[in-house]
């Protein structure tokens, strides 16, 4: 077990990585320094890193070049762990950090993007996540809450492909974006379809924005029971459920869904509904009667019927805020960044030439 790290800033990590690729794929060893204070020395693909008396070395896999791993630090030896720049207590930041972990985030700029695509779950599997069967919105939480906290994230981008998904853990990751959205911007960037679930996520966000062929809307709550007991009666097979409530086999394998049952699962549905209702007007700023309109192509349905919509529809029910790509819209954040500084820079001087004059 690591229990003594080195970190190091985030712009100066990356060139380090860089660098070392760079040597183990062939070029020139030599010393380099990476921030004040911090140089390392490479030498048959052993790199030592030395930097406020800390120092450990690091080998790459001879099969796999860019791959490094940690071997020796602070003399204890450790193998197959990714090469990481640690500290306790200090870290490079929250979203490295969170990234670290393995939760679905990435900077660009000072903006964090977390990509929120394909079916969302509470807690999704690490093969889910490999295989793109789904997204958990505990992971989606826990990177935003990242951002939120990291001083170098000034605007936080959603990114949304996603057919919807289960109701639980959903209204705990939508009032997360809400809080997020007081702190920074949050917008939410469409890439495909943004559908049920999904939407009510980027409904939280400060804006949302779709590109000319993407999908929003599925506003509703849907749960399906099979009633297969005449089926089984064609075969001669008597489902018996032994249960101590009404409800406690609904929908069980062979049973006969009776209307109490049917109610009660309605009444379940409504109540999801309501809560997905009062937050798509909260967030959008719409009343409920504006959900129920249908917009100027007649043969689409109204929201709170569960409508689907092209961009240029949802942008006139007000659904969405604009119609645009993602690279679209990281240009702008991009350019109000850049502002955003040279403002600051401005002001700054602004004040020191103030504060000699007010001396002369």
């Amino acid at each position: 077990m690591i229990d003594q790290y080195w970190a190091m800033e985030r712009g100066a990590r990356e060139t380090l990585i860089s660098v070392m690729r760079a040597r183990l794929l062939g070029t020139a060893a030599s010393t380099n320094v990476v921030s004040a204070g911090e140089a390392f020395t490479m030498s048959d693909g052993i790199l030592n890193i030395q930097g406020g008396g800390a120092g450990f070395d690091v080998f790459a896999q001879p099969d796999f070049p860019p791959v490094l791993q940690t071997v020796a630090v602070a003399g204890g030896v450790t193998k197959g762990v990714p090469l990481d720049f640690r500290a306790a207590g200090h870290s490079a930041g929250p979203v490295d950090d969170a990234r670290r972990n393995g939760l679905p985030v990435d900077v660009r700029g000072s903006t964090a993007i977390i990509p929120i695509m394909g079916p969302t779950f509470r807690r999704a599997s690490a093969f889910m996540r490999m295989f793109g069967i789904g997204v958990g919105t505990e992971d989606i939480q826990a990177a935003i809450n990242a951002a939120v906290l990291d001083e170098e994230v000034h605007t936080i981008l959603l990114r949304i492909d996603s057919p919807g998904g289960t109701v639980n853990g959903l209204a705990e990751l939508a009032d997360t974006v809400a809080s997020a959205n007081v702190v920074k911007p949050v917008i939410a960037q469409v890439e495909g379809v943004a559908f049920s679930a999904a939407f009510w996520v980027a409904s939280q966000a400060t804006s949302i924005f779709a590109g000319r062929g993407d999908l929003v809307g599925s506003i509703g709550v849907v749960s399906i029971l099979y009633d297969l007991s005449v089926m089984f009666e064609k075969e001669g097979i008597r489902a018996v459920p032994i249960v101590t409530g009404k409800m406690k086999a609904a929908g069980a394998l062979g049973t006969e869904v009776t209307k109490e049952q049917e109610a009660a699962i309605q009444a379940l549905v409504d109540s999801h509904m309501e809560q997905f209702v009062q937050a798509v007007t909260d967030g959008r700023g719409l009343t409920e009667a504006q959900l129920g309109a249908t917009p100027s192509n007649k043969d689409l349905m109204s929201p709170l019927d569960a409508g689907l919509f092209p961009a240029e529809a949802a942008l006139e029910l007000g659904l969405i805020d604009g119609i645009r790509t993602i690279e679209q819209t990281l240009n702008e954040l991009t350019t109000n960044e850049t502002e955003r500084r040279e403002g600051r820079r401005r002001s700054s001087l602004a004040r020191a030439h103030l504060d000699l004059m007010s001396r002369t």
